[in-house]
């Protein structure tokens, strides 16, 4: 269970099942940034070493990540407790995060992402092939902005029938402070985004129909530097919730991440190590 939850933690902006503003807009602006941290300081290959904390527990390698002389390329290596290992290949083009391909145990998702001309996503399109299952679906997320870079609303299309049209509101400083879906006049979900007094994303907030009241989903800290410090993810059933926190070195890059359940059962620090 730790393996599972330390790569939730590691790749939490691609594993959220909802928040397409999050997940489509805000993790992909995540992933340039490290990208291109990566890139100016030469980043060769990294790791990433899960240490749990309890006593005599071995340290297991999780993540191996290469990147390619001319950093259009790079192939993560992923690492299961059963010896196995799952490849993702990412594709980069002038910079930017163009192509997917993401390993599986029975198939692959393909993701590719075309974009506009401010270099915010315009087309977000997986493919996911289940083998055993027999499974090909298509995903495609259509965004829409007013004057170019404020985004106003996204078709979520599945296998071309299925449509879920996903509309943002802007507060008075022009940041996305709600996320509604709907299907034809019925409204499916809806999100609430916060900010802190420097409009950094702090919460994502919806209605918990068990509690009756609005909960949040993910509660994020930042240090003086604006970079994530803490990143609390509250499960949808259930209050056991997960913490993760982050460190990182004088370049910027991450160098650590500890993460506790709420009631302590579970527990690891992964560390990055990196090759230049």
């Amino acid at each position: 269970m730790i393996r599972l939850l330390v790569i939730v933690g590691l790749l939490f902006s691609y594993s959220v099942d909802a928040q397409y503003f999050f997940n489509d807009l805000v993790a992909n602006k995540q992933t340039h940034t490290q990208y291109q941290l990566l890139r100016k300081w030469r980043v060769r290959s990294f790791t990433v070493v899960a240490a749990p904390d309890q006593p005599m527990a071995k340290e297991e390698v999780l993540i191996n990540q290469e990147i390619s002389m001319d950093g259009k390329k790079i192939i993560t290596y992923s690492n299961e407790n059963s010896g196995k290992t799952y490849r993702t290949i990412t594709q980069y083009e002038g910079g930017k995060l163009i192509k997917s391909v993401a390993g599986t145990r029975t198939g692959d998702i393909t993701t590719q992402f075309t974009y506009t001309s401010f270099g915010l996503p315009q087309k977000i399109q997986s493919t996911t092939r289940d083998t055993a299952l027999g499974i090909n679906q298509l995903e495609v997320h259509t965004y829409f902005y007013i004057k170019d870079t404020l985004p106003d609303y996204a078709y979520v299309i599945r296998d071309n029938s299925d449509t879920l049209k996903v509309f943002f509101v802007l507060d008075s400083l022009q940041l996305v402070a709600e996320e509604k879906w709907m299907r034809g006049n019925k409204q499916v979900e809806r999100y609430y985004y916060y900010y802190d007094n420097n409009r950094r994303l702090t919460d994502i907030v919806r209605f918990n129909n068990k509690a009756g009241r609005l909960l949040p989903d993910f509660i994020f800290s930042h240090d003086d530097n604006s970079r994530i410090s803490k990143m609390i993810q509250v499960p949808r059933y259930g209050n056991n919730y997960l913490s993760w926190e982050y460190s990182y070195d004088e370049k910027g890059l991450k160098t650590a991440e500890k993460m506790t359940s709420k009631d302590k059962q579970q527990s690891a620090t992964l560390y990055y190590r990196y090759n230049y």
